[in-house]
């Protein structure tokens, strides 16, 4: 009677390492034909990357590396059973990277979003004072009763956060992205922020920043007595800010037009000792030479000539419209053939008012 348990537990520990066998096989097996397919390239995850490609097919050498000795193991496992644990854990290997890396992977995830989070909800920026906060947290929730409650009891509106961030930036910032919120920065604006606030730090000077995105974020900064001819912290006037980003593209013209119908100067120059590539260009010179990547830019510079810009100003480096208009000509016939009809459009006109080079 004492045997038939024994007997029972050494059939149930054989049945267990058969289906183990069975197991590690059929995982050698899949975990070889997988790694010879990433190898090949018949699975690919990584995109159009050349990089990313040349990974996927380092990866799945090693996983087909690691399937095939696995499967080499358990052949000789039959005569030598420490190699069965060896292909385990061979096998187990692979899935244990995945999931560190798994784990890695969500953990990073949930941090970015933190990240975002704070950064959207002014966390970021003022989390370490308590009453700027409550404004921002209202703001990003473009919750205009709370806005107003928490802007009464904010000692100062023009108060700066992190890296001299004011609320008011914070809020075109946030309009950029979600332009509904284009309504909290009115609410600031009749609170009492100053639209050319600026205290020296690139991310308080919010009139610069609305240059980016929607006209209606610009029209409204400059209904409140915004100034057209600002200067951002670089000594830069605003209007040159316009074609700087990638929000609202389509509206860029129309913010430009905006920009020169309340004012701005047509003649404005970036300084001759500013950190640019096109320092000391007047905004004829910079708006043109655009004109090779976007042919809009042909189409602006007759609209500054229209209202009156000097055609005859030389950046430091020696360039002039005619020059650079020469050059694009030049440049467009070689690689096209023809010119496109902005540039054709310009330089008629500037034909029909005697200005050659």
């Amino acid at each position: 009677m004492a045997e038939e348990p024994a007997t029972k537990s050494t059939e149930r520990a054989g049945w267990v390492l058969t289906v183990a066998k069975a197991i590690l096989w059929s995982g050698a097996v899949a975990l070889s034909v997988l790694g010879v397919l990433m190898t090949l390239g018949v699975i690919d995850n990584s995109g159009t990357d050349a990089v990313g490609r040349g990974l996927s097919v380092a990866f799945g050498f090693l996983l087909a590396a690691d399937g095939i000795t696995s499967l080499f193991a358990l052949f000789l496992a039959r005569r030598w059973p420490l190699l069965f644990w060896l292909a385990a854990a061979m096998l187990g290997a692979p899935l244990l990277l995945a999931s560190v890396l798994s784990f890695d992977s969500k953990k990073q995830q949930a941090e970015y979003r933190a990240e975002t989070d704070d950064l959207r909800n002014g966390k970021a920026d003022f989390a370490d004072q308590p009453a700027l906060l409550a404004v921002a947290e209202a703001i990003s929730r473009n919750d205009e009763p709370a806005l107003r409650v928490a802007a009464k009891a904010a000692p100062d509106l023009q108060a700066s956060g992190r890296e001299g961030k004011t609320l008011l930036y914070f809020a075109v910032e946030r309009a950029l992205e979600q332009p509904q919120l284009i309504r909290a920065v009115e609410t600031l604006l009749s609170l009492g922020c100053d639209p050319n606030y600026n205290n020296g730090q690139r991310t308080s000077f919010a009139l610069a920043h609305a240059v980016n995105g929607e006209i209606r974020l610009l029209r409204t900064m400059l209904d409140a007595g915004g100034d057209p001819n600002g200067r951002d912290p670089d000594g830069r006037p605003i209007i040159f800010g316009n074609w700087t980003t990638t929000f609202f593209e389509a509206e860029r013209s129309a913010r430009f037009r905006l920009l020169l119908d309340r004012g701005a100067d047509i003649d404005s120059i970036i300084p001759p000792d500013a950190n640019h590539s096109a320092a000391g260009y007047s905004l004829l010179l910079f708006r043109t030479k655009m004109g090779r990547g976007d042919q809009t830019a042909y189409a602006d510079g007759r609209e500054l000539l229209e209202r009156g810009a000097d055609p005859s100003g030389a950046a430091p480096d020696g360039m002039t419209l005619t020059k650079m208009l020469a050059e694009h000509r030049r440049s467009f016939v070689e690689e096209q053939g023809d010119l496109p009809a902005e540039l054709g459009v310009l330089l008629d006109w500037l034909e029909r008012h005697g200005i050659r080079e």
